[in-house]
């Protein structure tokens, strides 16, 4: 998935079940529009992964890779992301019985179809290209990605104009006076 924002272009290589929804909201909250492919040639391919579970082949026929300021991805312990898989196409769809019966299905049909279910089966190497940082799935990598986002200077956090405040002597001690409690409460607190 392409977002730009101020002429940063970064690419999100959503590997279904792997925090796609999370970033894909992270991105947009800090005024990330998403890109939409419209080139005809490659709309039969990505439509065979719907939700823009974009593997690496498909990407790198269809994008220069070295025009992205950024490419980044999550992955996920398999066995984790095919549990999570199950429990959401099981939602939808109560022919399995059991997770090992839902396994053997998939592979089975993955050998046939590796769109199978949008790309949700396909092995996560197959989604890596060269340049891409790899996060990790967990609810600290999750924070690591907004981190490296603040770094990198493509988003601030604080969303506020950039602008240096100054405050004069005098200004100050007002300040200071009438938070005069506050600050001995903080001084009290460190």
């Amino acid at each position: 998935m392409i977002f730009e924002k101020n002429g940063i272009k970064i690419l999100f290589i959503h590997v279904p079940k792997t925090s796609g929804l999370f970033t894909i909201s992270v991105l947009k909250s800090f005024g990330f529009k998403e890109i939409v492919n419209s080139n005809p040639k490659m709309l039969k391919e990505f439509k065979l992964c719907i939700g823009n579970h974009v593997h690496a082949k498909i990407l790198s026929q269809e994008y220069d890779l070295n025009k992205f300021n950024y490419i980044f991805s999550y992955f996920r312990d398999p066995i984790e992301r095919l549990k999570s898989a199950y429990k959401m196409l099981h939602l939808n769809d109560e022919k399995y019985n059991d997770f090992e019966q839902f396994v053997n299905d998939m592979f089975e049909k993955y050998e046939v179809d590796p769109y199978i279910e949008t790309n949700f089966i396909r092995p996560q190497n197959e989604f890596y290209v060269d340049g891409c940082e790899v996060f990790s799935y967990s609810k600290d990598n999750k924070i690591s990605f907004i981190d490296k986002l603040v770094k990198l200077d493509y988003i601030d956090v604080n969303q506020s104009p950039k602008q240096n405040i100054i405050v004069n002597n005098s200004l100050e001690k007002k300040i200071k006076d009438f938070y005069k409690k506050d600050y001995d409460l903080y001084e009290y607190l460190i």
